[in-house]
C-alpha cells in the first residue's frame, strides 16, 4: 500500500536500535524518524510504500515490534522542524465518531505542532512541544484526556540525539 505513514517501532536492545538508524538514512521512503521514551523506541516518518522499510529495520533486528499508523489522504508527512524545546509525540484512540471533532479540539490547544488522522495502531498522532516535559504532561493529563471522545492516549518523549 502506498500511503504516507508512521511506523512505530519497539526494538528488543538498545544496539538494535542504533544499526537501525544507520539504516533509515540510506532508504529512500524515511522522511525522517526520532528516537522516543515510552512505549516505542522509534517514530520513523515514511512516505509511500512502508514494507521496504520495515524489511530493512527487521534485517537488523527480527525480534522488533511494529505498529504502523497510515495517515489520511488529506495529511502529508513531513519532516517536522526539530526545536530546542522538548517534545512528544501523542498517539490517541478515540470513540469512532468523535475522532473529527477530537481532532478539531487538539488543533486549538497551545503546544501541539501537529495532529494528523490516522487508522491502524491509533486515530491520532499528535506532535506537541512546550517549554518542559512538565508542561507536556499537564497537558496531556489535564487538557487532552478530558476531552470529549478520547478512550486512551500513549505519550512518548521525543529524545534528541544531537544533545546526548
Amino acid at each position: 500500500m502506498n500511503c504516507d505513514c508512521y511506523l512505530l517501532i519497539k526494538f528488543a536492545t538498545r544496539l538494535s536500535l542504533v544499526d537501525a538508524v544507520g539504516q533509515l538514512g540510506q532508504l529512500p521512503q524515511v522522511k525522517g524518524w526520532d528516537a522516543v521514551n515510552g512505549d516505542f523506541s522509534l517514530v520513523v516518518r515514511v512516505q509511500g510504500d512502508s514494507e521496504p522499510v520495515l524489511s530493512a529495520l527487521k534485517d537488523e533486528d527480527d525480534s522488533l515490534q511494529a505498529c504502523v499508523c497510515h495517515l489520511a489522504k488529506s495529511n502529508k508527512v513531513q519532516a517536522i522542524d526539530s526545536d530546542d524545546k522538548p517534545g512528544s509525540y501523542i498517539f490517541v484512540e478515540t470513540e469512532k465518531d468523535q475522532r473529527q471533532s477530537v481532532a478539531h479540539a487538539l488543533t486549538k490547544l497551545d503546544d501541539i505542532e501537529s495532529c494528523y488522522l490516522t487508522s491502524g495502531s491509533c486515530d491520532l498522532v499528535v506532535v506537541a512541544r512546550a517549554d518542559s516535559f512538565q508542561t507536556l504532561d499537564r497537558l496531556v493529563h489535564n487538557r487532552i484526556r478530558s476531552l470529549d471522545g478520547v478512550l486512551r492516549i500513549k505519550q512518548n518523549r521525543i529524545i534528541s540525539l544531537s544533545t546526548l
